[in-house]
């Protein structure tokens, strides 16, 4: 529906000429029409123009508006993988720390399993050089055996 200035003023007016006469006088008076007829004949056509390029122009500005959202469909599939993966990795890092933890905790068993080890293996070398010491007494102690067996007899026999 087009409306020119002076059917818009009088509908104005109209209005408020049923609500308070005196003050639609005062600010709702038809305005002036600045634009000759020929001037406002061509106003008039430009709203067929402005249709016409509205016309041209939607189904361009619909298929672009359908390739945004597209992207914007893609954008979150990428959004939610990238989520995805990030809570994944998450997961990994803490199962990670778990090993890692329990790693080190097996590191210091290792290493307190050494130190005993090590306090084993002194003692051992320990009693291996005291048993030495034994042998070496034990077969000096043979050794004397045997001569004062032999040295005896033969002293009995002499006296």
């Amino acid at each position: 529906m087009k409306l020119n200035p002076e059917e818009f003023g009088t509908s104005v007016k109209n209005i408020g000429t049923t609500v308070q006469p005196s003050l639609t006088d005062k600010f709702f008076s038809p305005p002036k029409n600045p634009f000759t007829d020929e001037e406002t004949a061509k106003l008039l056509c430009f709203p067929d123009d402005a249709e016409r390029l509205i016309n041209y122009l939607d189904p361009k500005f619909q298929e672009h508006q359908h390739s945004l959202e597209r992207q914007m469909e893609s954008i979150e599939v990428i959004a939610n993988e990238a989520k995805r993966q990030a809570d994944s990795s998450s997961l990994l890092v803490e199962k990670t720390h778990i090993i890692a933890t329990s790693a080190d905790a097996q590191a210091k068993s290792a290493e307190e399993e050494v130190k005993i080890l090590r306090e084993q293996l002194r003692l051992a070398k320990k009693e291996v050089a005291n048993a030495k010491k034994a042998a070496f007494s034990a077969d000096i102690f043979s050794i004397l055996a045997i001569i004062v067996s032999i040295v005896i007899p033969l002293l009995q026999s002499i006296l």
